[in-house]
């Protein structure tokens, strides 16, 4: 039997997240002293809201190649969600191949995915909790073959054990590139909903185009954000 979410998410181990480390990554929406965070506010709310009308929770955030800044978009999502009094979040680093997130929030030995997935480990041994309203769930390595784990079933299974656990407004998934592998066409039926990060004179319209078309109606485009950031050197998705 699943323990109350309140309950649930008061047991999680915490995450420290150092300030230093959160500007040298440009994560700002921890707090607002940066100007920056304002955007993500206000994609936190129209978020928000668009999940609340239509039941949703689960939201993955992909772009269509790497360098567009996804994980930086999805830590300070994260964060802005978090800053909402009663509001919890959940982000979770499904970037099997190259995963970032850790690196982001500068968490060391975060645990490794695979074991969560795959049952190995349980979910409030994984998960770490910042503050009262943001869990995070991180990756330390690689995983063998990301989208046939994608698709097991002792994903789904993980997921929803998590979601009756700690009952999230939002999950965040940080995802690969849509365009570089089929990891995200694998995921897409566990989402709700995806939001498609396009980089600055890096994403082309027939890149948008491809992610829509490769979207579909498995799960709806929330929108497309417009960003500057760079996750970091571009390394193969593909190998």
């Amino acid at each position: 039997m699943s323990r109350a979410p309140d309950a649930a998410w008061a047991a999680l181990a915490e995450a420290a997240l150092e300030p230093g480390k959160l500007a040298r990554n440009r994560i700002v929406a921890g707090g607002r002293g940066d100007p920056a965070h304002v955007p993500f506010d206000l994609l936190r709310t129209r978020m928000l809201r668009a999940l609340k009308e239509r039941g949703w929770r689960r939201v993955g955030i992909t772009s269509a190649s790497p360098g567009c800044g996804k994980t930086f978009v999805t830590a300070n999502l994260a964060l802005s969600v978090a800053r909402r009094s009663g509001c919890r979040v959940i982000a979770m680093d499904f970037d099997l191949r190259i995963p970032s997130l850790a690196k982001v929030f500068g968490q060391p030995k975060p645990g490794f995915m695979e074991d969560l997935l795959t049952g190995g480990v349980t979910p409030d041994l994984h998960l770490r909790r910042v503050g009262a309203n943001l869990a995070l769930g991180l990756n330390a390595a690689p995983a063998g073959n990301p989208a046939e784990l994608l698709e097991e079933p002792a994903t789904r299974r993980a997921i929803e054990r998590i979601e009756a656990d700690y009952a999230p407004d939002a999950i965040l998934f940080d995802l690969p590139p849509a365009l570089v592998c089929d990891d995200v066409m694998a995921f897409l039926p566990r989402l709700d909903a995806v939001l498609l990060v396009a980089g600055a004179g890096v994403t082309t319209a027939a890149q948008i185009r491809a992610c829509e078309a490769l979207f579909g109606e498995t799960a709806p485009l929330l929108g497309v954000i417009l960003n500057r950031a760079e996750d970091g050197p571009v390394e193969p998705y593909y190998a």
